[in-house]
């Protein structure tokens, strides 16, 4: 991917969020779980999929929730740093951008986040972090090269989703 339409990713993702009603996400996996398995990209994967959608059930209800449209979904960024073997000394974990929805408070949106992450077999249910972005350029460390093999496939375009960009330039994946 070039600069530019990197620059243009960027762009388009800052445009998306309020800095105010916007959680910046770390997002850690336990390695094991309790019956021994190790953490794979597959499993943080599913459980990134699981996450997004109980905070989409619980916003929207599950019968909306289910339609997997647009208009019943959150705006979502995340972008995995690491690996599950820790090869590079980094384990694997996510960094993301979540909307606060309207009619949510920043608090309650936060303590429903932190409720449904710990949840889940494979969160570490201790080292995560829901915290306010209060500018843009977030997406600058989202997406940061540093240790990332490929910054391109190291979004999750599962859970990913934005509104349309007024950035004529700026792609829109459908994966």
């Amino acid at each position: 991917m070039s600069r530019s339409q990197k620059e243009d990713y960027k762009k388009w993702i800052d445009e998306s969020f309020l800095p105010e009603r916007t959680l910046a996400l770390t997002l850690n996996f336990r390695q094991r779980n309790k019956n021994g398995e190790r953490l794979r990209q597959e499993i943080a994967e599913e459980t990134l999929r699981r996450f997004k959608h109980a905070l989409r059930r619980k916003v929207f209800g599950s019968r909306k929730a289910s339609r997997l449209t647009d208009e019943y979904n959150l705006n979502f960024v995340a972008a995995y740093e690491g690996k599950a073997s820790r090869e590079d000394g980094t384990a694997l974990h996510c960094h993301a951008l979540l909307e606060v929805p309207s009619g949510q408070s920043v608090e309650a949106w936060q303590a429903l986040c932190a409720e449904q992450w710990a949840k889940l077999e494979w969160a570490d249910p201790k080292n995560y972090r829901f915290d306010v972005c209060w500018s843009y350029g977030f997406s600058t460390y989202v997406l940061k090269n540093r240790t990332k093999d490929d910054w391109e496939e190291s979004i999750d375009w599962e859970t990913f989703h934005l509104p349309p960009s007024s950035t004529a330039a700026a792609p829109y994946r459908n994966r």
